[in-house]
């Protein structure tokens, strides 16, 4: 895109090292896509702190521990001395920053990307305008999401790009022998009281019908936050507290052995914008069920490498029943969803894309 030297680009994010969600890992994956090719990246992270670990030597990074103003005015500076060729914004909540943007550095391509619920609904007319009028591209991981956001904020097909998220490959790991259970389940999901919507409260609901059917199943759940009290409450008030077992956040080492170990990943969430976790349980060889809602239907092939139900316990229960009880046809799931992931959701499939959205945006001169 740019004819004297190599591409900068600035890239606004809530977080980009300091978490673990799938956002979080979405920003890695384009700063690493930008760098291998030859781009100089600038990263502003929102909520990081300055001295987060992880950030990559090659990337200038600015931590800004929170404070709104001092992201404004380093993105001010940015535009005038850096002088971006690209403009990434990983989060809608940037847009207003779109017009001093296009005021003070006209040239640069802005490009928005978008995940999930946060474009779902009408954000007023203070961000729906600057992304009309000043975003050159759009980019959306799902269909799903894409459709949502274009019917609130009235965008144009023309300006938006799919670009899914992608995983790297897993070595193979040995299953964790600790792991109790003839069937095990597993959830990953941030157990917070904003992500009801993950729907594991309806997993452990499904858990005594399924034990009438499996009486050696047990479910592992990864990840950790305030809703995991009330939700230890609940196995304790349905009897299953000994087969549901929380595990907080593992090490990625940990948690592959932990895949390894299970037979059915289970995440009937309604708000997902995508499911990176999906790709997960698959390279592990794990069917997935999940609910019919959200983006969970454009991601999950239904009856191929998972199952697609309503986001209810009677729902669940039967979708599992389903798959654990017919063991060729779970790990003929598997296979698919292992296959599905290395033909389609590999590294250098999105950073190729990556580079032709950008591409298609236009040179930018200095």
């Amino acid at each position: 895109m740019s004819g004297s030297g190599p591409l900068r680009v600035v890239l606004l994010a809530l977080e980009v090292y300091g978490g673990e969600g799938g956002v979080q890992r979405y920003c890695r994956r384009l700063v690493r896509s930008l760098t291998e090719d030859g781009a100089v990246v600038t990263v502003m992270a929102l909520w990081d702190r300055a001295d987060v670990a992880g950030v990559p030597s090659n990337v200038r990074f600015l931590g800004l521990a929170r404070s709104k103003w001092r992201m404004i005015l380093h993105f001010l500076r940015a535009l005038l001395v850096t002088r971006p060729h690209v403009i990434l914004y990983t989060h809608a909540l940037f847009a207003p920053l779109m017009l001093p943007a296009r005021l003070l550095r006209r040239t640069a391509r802005q490009v928005l990307f978008v995940y999930g619920i946060e474009v779902w609904s009408d954000p007023g007319w203070l961000w729906r305008w600057p992304v009309r009028s000043c975003a050159d591209r759009i980019v959306s991981i799902s269909r799903y999401t894409m459709q949502r956001m274009s019917s609130v904020y009235g965008t144009t097909p023309s300006r938006v790009r799919l670009l899914p998220p992608a995983i790297d490959p897993a070595p193979a790991s040995a299953a964790d022998g600790s792991l109790q259970g003839a069937q095990r389940l597993v959830s990953v999901a941030r157990l917070d009281p904003r992500d009801r919507g993950k729907n594991v409260d309806k997993v452990i609901d499904a858990m005594p019908d399924l034990l009438r059917e499996f009486p050696d199943l047990h479910y592992y759940v990864i990840g950790d936050g305030h809703w995991r009290p009330t939700l230890e409450d609940q196995a304790r008030e349905r009897g299953v507290a000994g087969r549901v077992h929380f595990m907080g956040w593992l090490t990625d080492e940990r948690k592959a052995r932990l895949y390894a170990g299970c037979h059915l990943f289970v995440l009937p969430s309604i708000h997902e914008g995508f499911g990176i976790v999906f790709l997960e349980a698959w390279q592990h060889g794990l069917p997935v069920v999940t609910s019919d809602q959200g983006a969970a239907p454009d991601v999950v092939r239904h009856g191929v490498d998972g199952c697609c139900v309503p986001p209810e316990p009677a729902a669940i229960a039967r979708a599992v029943s389903g798959i654990l009880g017919d063991e060729e046809r779970r790990r003929a799931m598997g296979r698919a969803g292992r296959e599905h992931v290395i033909t389609t959701y590999g590294h250098e499939d999105f950073r190729a894309a990556l580079r032709g959205i950008l591409q298609e945006c236009g040179p930018c001169a200095d």
